[in-house]
């Protein structure tokens, strides 16, 4: 195995458990990584505020030290949470997805450049993301934003119901980068935005390969970034047959510490 330089990882069903914490061991070997010279990157679907304080909590804040949010939206300075990279949808494309969930009867959401969630109506799903993230919700018209872009934009429902749907978003928006990143959640972004391509982008300015890179992901939006590397580390917890098709390997689940495991096993 190479010298690894670089650890990418995912953070819902990854790297937390189902309690949405790290847990104690795989803390501490996050934080004895920089002993190693080894940087650490964690990549969410998750907005930027939401991600702040696990990068607090793990302490890789200088201004060498780089996130990954809103799925490959936004690449981020560790010290300051200033984006690198920014890739944006237009505001004409949330209006024809929200049309699309009024005639297919499901919920959806976007998130607009201040990092605002947007939804027309209000839904049990809606609050799990609001909830989840802390951002701030705001119930009114997308109208009200034709002026501004927007981040990303979600259609979230009953896992059945985005089974459902999940072929006619994906024709409708062939063009834009369509994943799913939760049972009950598929969300659409800047067709150049994607888990993968933000962490080449970082790569490449860090002078690293993609041989001398760990990646961990559980679901269909961290496919990219595990193909994007030499060693790509899928969750047991997966539900996604495409992501563990293209694994190095199988590791144990977030809630058997997986990521601590692996890390322990061939970096310690």
């Amino acid at each position: 195995m190479e010298k690894i330089k670089l650890i990418a990882v995912d953070l819902d069903g990854t790297l937390l458990n189902s309690r949405s914490e790290i847990s104690p061991a795989t803390l501490k070997i996050l934080k004895e990584l920089a002993s190693k010279n080894i940087k650490l990157v964690l990549a969410t679907g998750r907005p930027t505020n939401s991600l702040k304080r696990f990068v607090k909590l793990i302490g890789n804040t200088t201004a060498d030290d780089y996130s990954i949010s809103f799925n490959g939206a936004r690449i981020l300075s560790n010290k300051d949470f200033s984006p690198l990279d920014k890739k944006d949808i237009a505001y004409d494309v949330v209006r024809r997805a929200y049309a699309l969930s009024v005639q297919e009867q499901v919920s959806f959401f976007a998130y607009n450049q201040y990092e605002e969630l947007i939804s027309e109506l209000d839904s049990d799903y809606v609050e799990f993301e609001h909830h989840l993230t802390a951002s701030p919700l705001r119930i009114e018209p997308f109208i009200h934003y034709k002026n501004e872009n927007f981040i990303k934009m979600t259609f979230t429902e009953s896992k059945e119901n985005i089974d459902r749907i999940s072929d006619a978003v994906n024709k409708v928006f062939s063009d834009y980068t369509v994943v799913r990143s939760h049972a009950f959640f598929l969300e659409i972004l800047n067709p150049q935005a994607s888990k993968g391509q933000a962490l080449k982008t970082l790569l490449k300015k860090l002078n690293i390969s993609p041989d001398e890179v760990f990646a961990f992901g559980d679901n269909d939006n961290d496919l990219e970034m595990i193909k994007s590397v030499k060693y790509g580390f899928v969750m047991n917890n997966s539900f996604s047959e495409e992501l563990r098709k293209h694994a190095y390997e199988i590791v144990p689940s977030n809630d058997e510490e997986g990521v601590y495991q692996t890390i322990k096993k061939y970096l310690f």
